[in-house]
């Protein structure tokens, strides 16, 4: 949690007085840099494709398949390095 880092990077500034602040953060999408694909899935999946194509017809799109539980996985935040660009 950045709280506590925040908290003591105000602490040394603000030496009297009561002071309140809300952090919030929005991470920035579209560019897909955080995204990172299950290969090992979207393998796993593709031979399921395959082994059920006689039963149903119909492709499956590359993007159908984005779309499912656990094949995009987002890469975590650096914490540390995002307190100490929050204090900086």
């Amino acid at each position: 949690m950045l709280d506590p880092t925040v908290r003591e990077a105000l602490a040394e500034r603000v030496r009297r007085g009561k002071l309140e602040a809300q952090l919030r953060f929005v991470r920035e999408t579209g560019e897909g840099e955080n995204l990172t694909l299950n290969a090992p899935l979207v393998a796993a999946l593709g031979q399921l494709c395959k082994q059920l194509a006689s039963d149903f017809p119909a492709p499956t799109a590359g993007l159908d398949v984005l779309r499912w539980p656990g094949v995009l996985q987002e890469t975590p935040l650096d914490l540390e390095s995002l307190g100490r660009e929050v204090i900086a």
